[in-house]
């Protein structure tokens, strides 16, 4: 079994490897399942390579103040860069 299979992402920012498609078809290939916004129900936000900076709060994305709040609430969302997310389909 896969680490993605059940587990749903959701996609900020611009991927290098992938188009936004083509990610979300490597997902569900791996029978991870994709949503276009973040919610109590995700479980990983991949941050795109393009994204200016993934830890810096004055350059979130939408997505990722989104998935902070939700953090910060308990909510167990992981982010992860394309780097880890590669890591994870080509398992």
């Amino acid at each position: 079994m896969s680490d993605i299979q059940g587990k749903n992402f959701v996609f900020t920012g611009k991927l290098v490897s992938y188009s936004r498609e083509e990610a979300i078809c490597r997902v569900r290939d791996k029978g991870g399942t994709t949503q276009s916004m973040v919610n109590e129900k995700t479980d990983y936000l991949v941050i795109g390579g393009f994204q200016i900076n993934m830890f810096d709060l004055d350059y979130f994305s939408f997505k990722q103040r989104r998935a902070q709040e939700l953090i910060a609430k308990g909510v167990p969302i992981q982010l992860i860069d394309e780097e880890q997310f590669l890591d994870l389909i080509n398992v």
